[in-house]
């Protein structure tokens, strides 16, 4: 989401797991505090399928929105020691990274006074222009032209150092987890800000636009989109496609498969039916895996426009934990933790697209000087709207506006605390044209050198098991026969159709002799 009110950029979005088959070299990571948890039966409680099953493994004592420095620093040198014109480094050499001792991981950080680009030109110096030697063995695999498409794209230190100096900004702002699922924590509107600074400071990584990227870092596009499909291929990020909602611009869905997506479908965040018909409507976005960058969220972004911001009575971010414990917000009651005032007598409207909740809120009367705050505890998971024709949306209801919410995560996602006019969902919920991003569209993936080169052989399309389809590059050519109408008047129909019938004994003559 996008808070206009303020004239800062607020933006909500979903984790997608990296670990469920996405296009992306498998990698093992590592389960052991997992397995821990899940033998002292830490997890039992955790119904993660309730909302759809994308949410990233929760990990206890971790807040949502951080990120491990020392990870991406491991992914990114894996890449720059390769040469483009060779393979990847196995997977034995990727298990040499994870057994570097403490004493001597001195590339999982920096000095404190080195600012991330001097950082990065200290360890990766010239690999932007370095020359590769011909007598690589493993480069020597690879086709000629293949070899050319990832040469054209050399290692860009300075894109991952901009990706590096965002990254930083995923930090601690306190909201710790409690043991206890049913308690919540009391934060005013101090803690709210500082939580939505880290996600508006992180925005353009969780998930990441290509084309956003590039025009925020000022860089080229198709150079952005070829250090991330480098990513891809080494477990870095993992990539996605996801139609553009016609009434919300957000992403109806996602998946690692272009040919998994269906003909038609309702968005997750707004809900509207979608005709999905067009490569170039369907966005290519990359999220990175969870031991980067941990996220606790079930759904992408969705970007309100400005007259549906001008809606809003509250609006505060409730990280979710690993334990299910949540957070309390207060309107009305006058303390310095009050993030609004009361609401007034009215029919509201309680909408999450990243938790993919959708829900009314009915307050009765206004609220008077005598009136004690209403305490109204609120289970994400009872809120989810589940797009199905007998869905009815939860409607909460409470004697005044003045209220203490406890909203408790339990489906383990991110939640906004959103509450707006019960307006038309026309402006709730659409998007006019003129705000909305530029965004990497799946048609520009598909014809990328590097796709082509480390994807090629990759199914993306869904078929059959017994039928493998594989991307490669064709040429079509369209010829025609000018002013043929008039021939077949001028000459008679024999004499037209033997010449054009010679016509395409010369064409396909040619193609045969190519390899067409």
């Amino acid at each position: 989401m996008r808070d206009k009110m303020s004239g800062g950029e607020r933006r909500f979005f979903r984790r997608g797991s990296s670990d469920s088959g996405c296009l992306s070299v498998p990698r093992v990571p590592s389960f052991n505090n997992f397995n821990d948890s899940l033998k002292n039966g830490f997890f039992n409680d955790i119904d993660i399928s309730r909302n759809y099953g994308h949410g990233t493994i929760p990990v206890e004592g971790r807040e949502s929105h951080t990120a491990d420095l020392g990870e991406f620093d491991r992914y990114v040198e894996m890449m720059q020691r390769e040469d483009r014109r060779g393979g990847y480094p196995s997977w034995g050499d990727v298990d040499d990274y994870n057994n570097y001792s403490d004493d001597n991981d001195s590339h999982k950080h920096h000095n404190d006074g080195d600012s991330d680009e001097e950082y990065f030109d200290s360890r990766f110096k010239g690999q932007e222009s370095e020359e590769v030697s011909d007598d690589n063995d493993a480069s020597k695999t690879n086709s000629e032209t293949n070899s050319h498409s990832l040469e054209q794209f050399p290692f860009n230190a300075k894109f991952w150092a901009f990706v590096r100096s965002i990254l930083a900004k995923a930090v601690d702002v306190g909201y710790q987890e409690l043991p206890d699922s049913t308690a919540t924590v009391a934060k005013g509107p101090k803690d709210a800000d500082a939580f939505l600074s880290k996600v508006i400071a992180i925005g353009l990584l969780n998930p990441i636009q290509p084309a956003t990227l590039a025009k925020e870092g000022g860089f080229d596009e198709m150079k952005v989109l070829a250090e991330l499909l480098h990513a891809t291929s080494v477990g870095l990020v993992a990539m996605r496609f996801a139609p553009e909602c016609v009434q919300c611009g957000s992403e109806v869905m996602d998946t690692d498969m272009l040919g998994r997506l269906p003909a038609r479908a309702n968005c997750q965040g707004c809900h509207a039916p979608n005709v999905i018909d067009s490569l170039d409507k369907i966005k290519v976005m990359f999220c990175f895996n969870s031991d980067v960058l941990y996220v606790l969220a079930e759904n992408y972004s969705c970007t309100p426009s400005q007259d549906s911001m001008a809606q809003t009575a509250v609006f505060a971010a409730v990280p979710a934990t690993s334990t299910g414990s949540g957070f309390a917000y207060s309107v009305g009651t006058g303390e310095e933790t009050e993030i609004a005032p009361a609401l007034p007598s009215g029919r509201y409207r309680m909408h999450c697209p990243v938790a993919k909740t959708d829900n009314i809120l009915v307050v009765k009367r206004d609220s008077v000087d005598a009136d004690e705050p209403i305490k109204l505890t609120v289970k994400v998971s009872q809120l989810v709207y589940k797009h199905k024709r007998d869905s009815r949306k939860a409607s909460l209801e409470v004697p005044h506006g003045k209220i203490s919410f406890h909203i408790l995560p339990d489906t383990r996602s991110f939640f906004v605390l959103w509450v707006q006019k019960d307006v038309d969902d026309k402006i709730l919920f659409h998007l006019p044209q003129e705000e909305r991003s530029v965004y990497t569209t799946a048609t520009t993936v598909m014809h990328h050198p590097v796709f082509n080169t480390l994807f090629q052989e990759h199914q993306i399309v869904s078929a059959p098991t017994d039928v493998f389809l594989s991307i490669s590059n064709v040429v079509l050519v369209f010829t025609d026969i000018v002013d043929s109408t008039k021939l077949y008047a001028s000459v008679g129909d024999g004499d037209a159709f033997r010449l054009v019938r010679k016509h395409f004994q010369v064409l396909f003559g040619a193609f045969t002799r190519n390899g067409g």
